[in-house]
């Protein structure tokens, strides 16, 4: 079990420090696209493809309905009216240096 526990904890270590990596790199590569006027390239590491998403910004009569819903969610949480299901998950917190 400890060595399962270590190797987890090394990976999810990598993992964070990876994804760090990726999210500063992925915007210096979106410069190189977009002064070279490219939407994708296939290189011998994989197809890299920029890809546009939309961001909504809703007005204020759907960010109110978004509210009583969250707030009638709450309530049959509240009453038991809503149901539930319990799933299991690991957490894992690097230990403090």
């Amino acid at each position: 079990m400890k060595e399962l526990l270590k190797r987890y904890a090394e990976l999810k270590i990598k993992e964070k420090d990876i994804a760090n990596l990726i999210s500063e790199l992925a915007p210096v590569i979106l410069i190189h696209f977009k002064q070279q006027g490219l939407d994708k390239v296939d290189s011998p590491f994989g197809k890299f493809i920029k890809e546009i998403r939309k961001t909504w910004k809703f007005s204020h009569v759907v960010e109110r309905l978004a509210e009583e819903l969250e707030g009638q969610k709450n309530t049959e949480k509240a009453t038991g009216k809503a149901t539930f299901e319990e799933k299991s998950f690991l957490k894992f917190f690097e230990p403090k240096e």
